[in-house]
């Protein structure tokens, strides 16, 4: 499949659900972690980088 994001993020996977973002299709993988596929466009990634812009926030608040 191209052109998609993929993620076994459990928490990555609720910030796509909380932007009203569905899942395109979840597997298990070998190891039996939820993989989840996204859609790849502009929108998508956006909510990926302030996804990682969130995370950012979060250590960077711990290690103060």
């Amino acid at each position: 499949m191209e052109n998609v994001i993929t993620t076994k993020s459990r928490k990555l996977e609720q910030f796509f659900y909380a932007h009203g973002v569905t899942f395109l299709s979840c597997h298990k993988d070998d190891e039996g972690m939820t993989v989840w596929t996204y859609e790849d466009n502009e929108e998508n990634r956006h909510i990926v980088d302030e996804f990682k812009i969130g995370l950012a926030r979060l250590a960077e608040k711990k290690g103060a």
